[in-house]
């Protein structure tokens, strides 16, 4: 079984949020767990976590159909696209409502309160958020999959979404968030699921 955390790389225009921040979380926490694990400072988990970066929707619909065949492996994933604004202490978790995937992730904010971050529930319904970046090509397959976002600003597709505008601190925070949903999903007892 594996977990499969995805961030896209996106436009040749400044994309400092979108996506860089999701691009950098993913690789910083793909290095730390790959440390962790040489070090001896933690197992490997009992399922893979696998990092993609891809080209935005294209990419992870070419991988999804490019392995049909052992879909069944694929038990979770988790999207991060736009990281690094707005709210200090919280981030969007967005996700299908017949899911569980929510609720797993928001135990492990709350085990780590050293972190500050909590998860907040789609504050955007209207923006229809769910479908609108990689995650959604999880979903017909039937995968379980968290969009985690710190959500749209007035710099969102614009020449203005530029570096300088970060809130690297918050972002490092909610990196070790991210390394630590992933690392339950994958070595949890159950993977996340669906509700009866």
């Amino acid at each position: 079984e594996e977990i499969v955390v995805v961030a896209h790389l996106c436009h040749p225009r400044p994309s400092a949020n979108d996506n860089a921040s999701g691009a950098a979380a993913a690789l910083e926490a793909a290095l730390t767990l790959g440390e962790l694990i040489a070090d001896g400072d933690l197992p490997r988990p009992r399922r893979t976590i696998r990092f993609l970066w891809l080209p935005e929707m294209t990419g992870s619909l070419a991988y999804l159909s490019g392995r049909e065949a052992n879909l069944e492996r694929l038990v979770a994933g988790l999207n991060l696209d736009m990281v690094g604004r707005n709210w200090t202490d919280t981030v969007a978790a967005v996700y299908q409502l017949d899911s569980n995937i929510f609720e797993r992730a928001d135990r492990v904010a709350e085990a780590h309160p050293e972190l500050n971050m909590n998860l907040l529930t789609d504050p955007w319904p209207g923006e229809n958020l769910v479908n609108r970046s990689d995650q959604a090509p999880f979903i017909p397959y039937g995968v379980p999959v968290l969009f985690l976002t710190s959500g749209l600003h007035e710099d969102y597709h614009r020449a203005t979404d530029e570096a300088d505008r970060l809130d690297y601190e918050k972002t490092a925070r909610l990196t070790r968030l991210i390394f630590w949903i992933g690392w339950e999903f994958a070595e949890a007892a159950e993977p996340p699921g669906f509700y009866p």
